[in-house]
């Protein structure tokens, strides 16, 4: 796929389309990682996850699978 195919997702459009983080999620089995992902994505900024708040919630997260 070329840039001028692929233009919409360049400029995130498709990440602010109704329904478009359940899709990405929905395969997601862990309810954790499920409900990170979901916080990390929100596309309303105000309520989404800082970077350094995703990495510790997803150490926490990757220590319990040991």
């Amino acid at each position: 796929m070329n840039k001028s195919e692929n233009k919409n997702t360049n400029r995130g459009e498709d990440a602010v389309r109704p329904g478009v983080v359940d899709e990405v999620v929905e395969g997601v089995e862990d309810p954790g990682l499920r409900a990170l992902l979901r916080r990390a994505l929100d596309p309303e900024p105000a309520r989404r996850s800082s970077s350094e708040e995703v990495v510790v919630e997803l150490l926490k997260l990757l220590r319990g699978f040991d």
